[in-house]
């Protein structure tokens, strides 16, 4: 049987490398999922042509029966990488109920050879009959550019590569985390992808010098069919950084992208396949590597004890439970993932949070309750000094329990101080400022709270 021809696509400023799975654009490399992947592939195979969606579907989801939504979610995909418009498209249009055509010239050239089939060959007479001196000529500029590719690309510091980061990374200074997609196809698994992505956001403001929006502004675009530069505008931020997880077995896939606001164009993408054991490493993994790239690194932070793969889960599942309101699930969570491991910060830290929240809400007796979350908050404390929440948790404790106000403003002044993206911080610091008479101080405070989010306390400056 005769192997099937690979080919390399051009259009534009794209080229597609069919037997590398790879997509580059204006030769930067772009991270695509394999079946969106193979739906360009298809498009690119027929360009011009209106082709029918049962076509597409038949040809790329040969393996499995799914629905159109699977299609028009890689066609999505498809549009953001290539910086498309389905109102005003440039590449792929969309026929409604029957299909899609591409719009844009499309050369190929089968992998290897690097001749496109549109190129233009020469006769076998000619390079014979042509005047020697053009040979010299030739090989002289062929000599000319090979030098100038040298200067531009070689050594520690090209040219090339100091325009191109100079022009796309000067003004990245803020940065949003949409939702990631859950691409497992269960929705018992929203949970830990929720999770991962407020583990994201946190890890890029503890990782980064960039300003980070708060998840819940960020969450208000879950699903939202706008463009990532009208969301950019609406967050007032420089770059989105956008993608999808899936969790199958014992292995995660997760899948991101970073696009800047302004102009749509993509910064950076990365692909990672993590064992379940090592999958709690990834979130702070993925935000070194976006920091590095736009040169917003902050110093290393000691390393973090190996998170038993149980405890994490059981922490993802508490967080969510904490976060849609049904606290008594976060409670049972918490305190199963410091069961499972004792010296995990992060779960003393929810566990904390949920006896001090219960007792304020009547739901639990403080007597009982709130020495336990003061307990529970210095635990955290000591496991990770680093951690912003473990000190808001411990200082939100002391200033109810015990009444030590200005112990709890230390505390919650270093929490603030370890995460200044943090608006439930600055927000708990205003009303222990309150409390101590330092009222133009708690309003300064407020307003730093209510810029970072909005949409969490809306009354609190009338409150303070």
């Amino acid at each position: 049987m005769t192997e099937r021809k690979c080919f390399v696509f051009t259009f534009a400023d794209v080229e597609v490398r069919e037997r590398e799975f790879l997509l580059t654009k204006a030769g930067v490399r772009i991270q695509v999922e394999p079946k969106a992947f193979r739906v360009l592939l298809f498009l690119l195979r027929n360009p011009g042509r209106l082709i029918p969606k049962d076509e597409i579907m038949s040809s790329v989801w040969n393996d499995s029966a799914v629905s159109d939504n699977s299609l028009t979610r890689s066609i999505a995909q498809l549009r953001r990488v290539l910086g498309d418009d389905s109102r005003e498209p440039l590449y792929i249009l969309t026929v409604p109920t029957v299909g899609y055509r591409f719009l844009c010239d499309v050369s190929s050239a089968e992998d290897g050879f690097g001749i496109s089939a549109a190129s233009p060959r020469l006769a076998a007479n000619e390079t014979g009959t042509r005047p020697r001196h053009r040979l010299w000529v030739v090989t002289a500029l062929c000599a000319c550019v090979l030098i100038g590719i040298s200067i531009l690309t070689r050594g520690p510091h090209p040219l090339a590569t100091r325009f191109l980061e100079r022009h796309t990374h000067s003004a990245i200074a803020s940065l949003a985390v949409l939702p990631l997609t859950n691409l497992s196809g269960d929705p018992n698994e929203e949970y830990f992808v929720d999770g991962m992505t407020d583990e994201l956001t946190t890890m890029l403001a503890k990782d980064s010098t960039l300003r980070i929006v708060s998840r819940t502004s960020a969450k208000q675009f879950k699903d939202a069919h706008r463009s990532l530069p009208e969301i950019a505008r609406a967050l007032k931020v420089d770059a989105i950084l956008e993608g999808s997880i899936s969790r199958s077995s014992n292995q995660v896939h997760m899948t991101l992208q970073l696009v800047r606001g302004d102009t749509d164009s993509h910064l950076w993408a990365e692909s990672y396949n993590r064992d379940t054991n090592d999958v709690a490493a990834l979130p702070d993994d993925a935000a070194r590597a976006i920091a590095a790239r736009l040169n917003s690194s902050m110093p290393t932070h000691a390393n973090a004890r190996y998170i038993k793969p149980e405890a994490y889960d059981a922490y993802l599942r508490g967080h969510y439970s904490w976060v849609v309101g049904r606290d008594e699930d976060a409670g049972r969570y918490f305190q199963r993932a410091v069961d499972l491991q004792p010296d995990y910060a992060l779960g003393w830290s929810g566990l904390a949070d949920y006896y001090a929240v219960g007792a304020l809400d009547g739901i639990l007796d403080p007597l009982q309750v709130l020495p336990q979350a003061e307990a529970a908050a210095r635990k955290a404390v000591e496991l990770d000094d680093s951690l912003s929440r473990a000190h808001a948790s411990f200082g939100g404790t002391i200033f109810f329990n015990r009444g030590d106000w200005a112990e709890a403003l230390k505390e919650i002044t270093r929490s603030t101080e370890l995460d200044p993206h943090d608006a439930e911080s600055f927000h708990l610091h205003a009303k222990v400022l309150c409390a101590l008479g330092r009222y133009d101080e708690a309003i300064a405070v407020q307003k730093q709270s209510t810029a970072i989010n909005p949409f969490e306390h809306p009354g609190a400056m009338a409150e303070i």
